[in-house]
């Protein structure tokens, strides 16, 4: 029967994709079918609705328009999987949703009818949870509101707008028995704003107080989430202690959310993230602080992408702890820098995960406990790891490639591609220097004949000598004098096993002057102590 109504709810969500067919719904709904301009006007009240420029207005709708079906799509999810709590959330997501729109749509009417005169305006709200009313304007410190829903949930959002919350503060969330939802979009040019105040920058109340505001989630199954939410800033907020399966955070199918100096920390279950990003792009994480999230501190799936910088601290905290420090799984990639891993507690299972085509790359990142778990087709890159200048790492599932001075040929480089296999690794699944598109170097040439090399040698001498189908070079070259294609030569020596270099050669000739791309593949695995040195610094003669 779930399934039914989930197929049903379905079919609702692509047949009312548009404007005009949510106008039909509208003007059929027992809320709305039989309102006068006096109900109306409450309603429009009640969502903050008149106080909206015209562009804002139509901004809002444009975005109603598009996030309702998602929120119908999310509902059928979840209720073909069983999780009736979610739907139900979802449910009062959509109904509000669609209040928003009705309200918007008749404020428009109402104007352009000349039936209502407005003064909108942009603003600045304050919010009290101690002290304040939903009853009041959010206008100011004496008509302050009490919680942060009334701002980001009842009423209407416009770009600029900001909501300043009370330092030294706590929102009890969980007794409010709520999610924090993010209904409008800011713009490229103006967020939406959540701000916790604070004894220098916003300090509006004069309580000279650096405590930031706390939500509390009371360790109920609630959270703040974005859904197709765009542009929203939150600066100087402590976020805690959900039990939400979801995540303490969910930023899914969003574009540009920023978290600023914000704490994530204490949640209740080992399946609860402290950031969860789905299917979004350009979040942006700067400041902040985790620990004790229980959950990895961060996962990012879905091919969203997520930037980490300035002195971030991902701890697993020694109260309850975590399992992942950062998690990257299904397309997801983070670029973290100036941060720091795991200096305090170790997580569980692993600082730094990726799998599933997950990519993770760091630059100055100091880590106290150094632990990776990388499948299928998962990718790190460390540059200056652990805060040691030129000290570069790649992992892959099959792999590590590092930076070594140690071993360097004369008239090469000034340093060697150490690569070290394992287990995983074999002719199907090589470990590989070099990206696929590129390769690690590559030459200018004109059209000719040539040779090209890269010169490679064991560390120790490995069991049985690498044969020229376990490692080998590869180089490409234009083909063709009339187009742009391509030819790869694949090279065929045996490497020395005495641990002296090999020169490993191609013949190539370009038909036309381009780039020489140059890979190395190792395909081979006997043990852990077991690897192979590449120069770095390839020739073309």
């Amino acid at each position: 029967m779930l399934k039914k109504v989930a197929v049903f709810l379905l079919l609702i969500s692509f047949a009312r994709a548009d404007l005009g067919s949510l106008k039909t719904e509208i003007s059929v709904h027992k809320d709305y079918k039989d309102l006068n301009q006096s109900g109306w006007e409450t309603k429009i009240q009640y969502r903050a609705v008149h106080v909206k420029y015209d562009e804002d207005l139509q901004r809002a709708i444009d975005g109603y328009v598009r996030k309702i079906p998602l929120i119908r799509e999310q509902i059928t999810q979840h209720i073909i999987e069983g999780d009736t709590w979610h739907a139900g959330k979802r449910k009062l997501d959509l109904d509000r949703l669609l209040d928003k729109l009705a309200c918007c749509l008749e404020e428009q009417t109402l104007r352009k009818d000349g039936s209502v005169t407005r003064t909108p305006h942009h603003t600045d709200y304050f919010i009290d949870y101690v002290n304040g009313s939903d009853g009041n304007t959010g206008l100011s410190i004496a008509q302050h509101w009490k919680t942060i829903t009334q701002y980001t949930t009842t009423t209407v959002r416009s770009a600029g707008d900001r909501a300043f919350l009370r330092a030294n503060t706590t929102w009890a969330q969980g007794t409010e028995a709520v999610d924090i939802t993010f209904d409008e979009d800011g713009t490229i040019d103006a967020y939406i704003e959540l701000i916790g105040a604070d004894s220098v920058t916003n300090d509006p109340w004069s309580d000279s107080s650096d405590v930031k505001p706390i939500i509390d989630f009371e360790d109920g199954s609630f959270q703040c989430t974005f859904l197709s939410d765009d542009y929203w800033k939150l600066t100087l907020l402590d976020i805690r202690q959900s039990a939400d399966g979801s995540g303490l955070v969910q930023v899914n199918v969003s574009r540009i959310i920023v978290f600023v100096d914000c704490v994530f920390r204490d949640n209740a279950s080992a399946t609860v993230e402290g950031l969860r990003i789905i299917g979004s792009s350009v979040v942006k994480v700067s400041g902040c602080s985790f620990s004790d999230t229980d959950g990895a501190a961060i996962q990012i799936s879905a091919g969203s992408s997520c930037s980490i910088t300035n002195n971030t601290i991902i701890d697993a905290g020694s109260i309850v702890g975590a399992t992942i420090g950062l998690d990257a799984l299904s397309g997801g990639m983070i670029d973290i820098i100036d941060s720091t891993i795991a200096v305090t507690n170790a997580f569980d299972t692993a600082s730094v995960k990726a799998t599933s085509n997950g990519r993770i790359r760091m630059r100055n990142v100091t880590f106290g406990t150094e632990t990776y778990s990388i499948a299928t087709d998962g990718r790190v890159f460390s540059e200056d790891n652990d805060a040691t200048f030129e000290e570069h790492i790649r992992k892959f599932a099959v792999g590590d490639i590092e930076r070594d001075t140690g071993t360097v040929r004369g008239g090469g480089a000034d340093s060697s591609a150490k690569i070290t296999p394992n287990s995983g690794c074999g002719p199907n699944d090589p470990i590989i220097l070099g990206d696929r598109f590129s390769g690690f170097s590559r030459i200018w040439a004109a059209n000719g004949s040539y040779t090209a090399t890269v010169y490679v040698r064991v560390g120790t001498a490995w069991d049985s000598a690498l044969t020229s189908s376990e490692v080998y070079m590869t180089t490409s070259e234009l083909d063709n004098a009339g187009n742009a294609t391509r030819v790869e030569r694949t090279s065929t020596e045996t490497i020395n096993n005495a641990g002296s270099w090999t020169a490993l050669t191609t013949s190539i000739t370009p038909a036309r002057t381009g780039w020489i791309y140059f890979w190395v593949y190792l395909a081979e695995f006997e043990d852990a102590t077991e690897h192979i040195f590449v120069d770095i610094k390839p020739t073309v003669i």
